[in-house]
Parts: C-alpha cells; structure tokens; sequence
C-alpha cells in the first residue's frame, strides 16, 4: 500500500504538535515527511535523534521535535488508532472482495449455461 492520506494531529503532554501518517511517519508544518537527524556537538543532547523540516535550513517551517517524544506518542494509545483503523479497512476491502467473488461467480455461470448450450447444439446438428 503507499502512503496513505488520512493521518492524526497528536498532540503531546507539552504544547507541541504534529501530524502523523497513517504509515507512522511524521509531517512537518509544510505537510512533508520530516526529516529525522542527530543533534550535533553543540548540542546539549548530542547524539539524540530529532524530527525536523526537510526544507531545513532554507525555507523551513521551524518544525523540530525530539523522536523521544514521538516515540512516547507511538507507543501510548495512538498505536490502537492506527489499528483499528487499518481493521477498518481490511474490513471494507474484504467485502470489495466478497462482492467481487460473487459477481465472479454469476458471470461463470453464465458461462458455463452458455458453454453447454453450445454443445448441446453442436451435438444435436451432428447427430
């Protein structure tokens, strides 16, 4: 499946937000997949992974958010979302599918009749 359209806006304990894909990815402001990088030596978090604006360091949208905190939202009940909607939708495809079977089934039937008609016609002028 690709990148699915529907996504949350989670909202964490502090007053950060951001968007989350269906897929898990995350969205900067710009609605683009953020980037995930590693705070540098000046950094009081060296070597801490953070989510930030692909656009960086050109036209960003200031989007920053340590994955630490992304992690917590993915682990906490947001992940039930995501499930149940994905069942939702192994659900509907599953009755896409059904619907398809039985229209399948109808046209072999049909062919099938047709089929026996045939031989029944070429059995008849040849005897």
């Amino acid at each position: 499946m690709s990148s699915s359209s529907s996504s949350s806006t989670i909202r964490s304990k502090n007053p950060k937000i951001f968007r989350l894909g269906t897929d898990g990815r995350v969205y900067c402001n710009h609605e683009l997949v953020a980037i995930r990088r590693v705070a540098g030596n000046q950094s009081s978090r060296q070597g801490e992974e953070f989510y930030g604006c692909p656009l960086w360091p050109g036209s960003d949208c200031k989007f920053f958010m340590w994955k630490q905190e992304v992690d917590v939202v993915l682990s906490s009940e947001c992940n039930c979302r995501f499930v149940e909607m994905d069942n939702e939708r192994l659900i509907f495809e599953k009755t896409l599918i059904e619907e398809e079977n039985k229209s399948l089934k109808k046209q072999l039937k049909k062919a099938c009749f047709v089929v026996i008609v045939c031989i029944a016609v070429v059995l008849f002028w040849l005897y």
